[in-house]
């Protein structure tokens, strides 16, 4: 699910201030030049993001502010936190709403807790089609037959 070659939607909350425009909200979800360092290789990449869904929630205005849904299928290093320095906004506070179908619900920082019957299913649905999909070590992409050959997961349902 966390893989980002998976590309699993991730929603966040996200408090910026200022109030960006309407046109930096368009910018955002476009994508944004942004600067990252590759972890591994230590190297900085400059490039845009991919397109997402960014939003205005509604919520938090103290201050000249206001709060933004992101919904990134992708996930690079502060990547939210770039591309609003990039429209010239501050971000205040960041929210992980949910990762694919799973929602953290109210969590407490650094908290778990079980996944319902529902969600466990639509995390084996998802592995199970990821699954099919493999990549070989000469880094060819193959297909596998069936449902072997993937990753698993383990986990109790309630």
């Amino acid at each position: 699910l966390l893989d980002p070659a998976r590309k699993a939607p991730k929603v966040y909350e996200v408090d910026v201030a200022p109030r960006p425009s309407d046109g930096d909200v368009t910018a955002m979800a476009a994508g944004v030049v942004i600067s990252t360092m590759q972890q591994r290789t230590m190297e900085t990449t400059t490039s845009p993001t991919l397109p997402c869904r960014v939003e205005r929630d509604g919520g938090w205005r103290g201050h000249g502010g206001d709060t933004l849904r992101f919904v990134l299928r992708e996930g690079r290093n502060r990547q939210i936190r770039k591309m609003c320095e990039a429209v010239g906004c501050e971000v205040t506070r960041l929210h992980r709403l949910a990762v694919g179908s799973v929602e953290v619900g109210e969590l407490e920082v650094g908290g778990m807790r079980r996944l319902e019957g529902s969600e466990l299913a639509a995390l084996q649905e998802a592995v199970s089609a990821a699954a099919a999909v493999s990549i070989s070590s000469s880094g060819a992409r193959t297909r596998t037959g069936g449902r072997g050959g993937g990753a698993k997961i383990a986990a109790e349902a309630d």
